[in-house]
């Protein structure tokens, strides 16, 4: 259906005309109503246009932000899942872990012995942890839990004295020596580290055991710091403060 045009009388001869007539097609003369009106529709056109144009921008600025939220809620998701995923899988492998170690304990333990027994304390470690026996709390591998926590604390002080004895620099000499003494507090402790287990170990055993890593810790102390044998008679007792003092009498009598 076609647009209706708005009519008018041309002011000059009477004739009814377009208002759209920019001159009456009968007298000839200028249609002064036209011109206000084509320029007024002009107007109304361009801001139209103008209006359309800033409607598209925004709709298509919104379009961006909804498809750029869209995909960050989306990475969100992800990430949250595949941290799941990780934690599950990893749940799964610990626990697999465990039943491979119960599964198989006679053999696993008879292992853990013949790395002590032989001194080999990093490899005892690195074993037991290999089937996540060093934290585990529970399970038939508990009575061992003193042996795991003190063999992970003599390898850390052999490595704080190992720095110890590379460092040039006094600062961190003294840095480290601090670290050894702090260890050396808490190796010492059996009745800390046996507290855990207390209701499955063997106290005549883990007495024995530990007997052993703490010779191998005093001949340490003894090699690299000059320790005498009666500076070990008080070490279950000893805090970290009388380790310092007595390590840097020893280092001082040394020369």
């Amino acid at each position: 259906m076609e647009q209706s045009t708005l009519k008018m009388k041309c002011k000059y001869c009477g004739a009814v005309i377009s208002l759209t007539d920019e001159r009456c097609p009968y007298c000839g003369n200028i249609n002064e109503l036209a011109k206000e009106h084509i320029a007024e529709k002009k107007k109304y056109e361009k801001d139209l246009e103008e209006t359309g144009s800033v409607v598209k921008k925004q709709s298509k600025a919104s379009l961006e932000i909804l498809v750029r939220a869209g995909i960050l809620v989306t990475l969100i998701l992800v990430f949250f899942l595949l941290i799941f995923l990780m934690i599950h899988i990893e749940r799964d492998a610990y626990e697999g872990r465990h039943k491979e170690a119960i599964k198989n304990q006679d053999e696993i333990t008879e292992t853990m012995l013949e790395y002590w027994a032989d001194g080999r304390y990093y490899e005892f470690y690195a074993y037991c942890d290999s089937y996540e026996l060093t934290g585990w709390t529970a399970g038939p591998f508990l009575k061992y839990y003193p042996e795991m926590q003190t063999a992970r604390c003599y390898m850390f002080i052999n490595r704080h004295i190992a720095k110890y004895l590379a460092e040039d620099e006094i600062y961190k000499k003294n840095e480290e020596l601090e670290s050894v003494c702090g260890l050396l507090d808490e190796i010492y402790d059996m009745e800390s580290y046996s507290y855990e287990a207390r209701g499955v170990i063997d106290p005549e055993e883990n007495e024995r055991l530990l007997s052993q890593i703490y010779d191998s810790m005093d001949d340490v102390l003894q090699t690299y710091f000059g320790l005498h044998e009666e500076d070990f008679r008080e070490r279950a007792t000893m805090d970290e403060d009388e380790w310092q003092i007595l390590i840097e009498d020893r280092l001082e009598e040394k020369g």
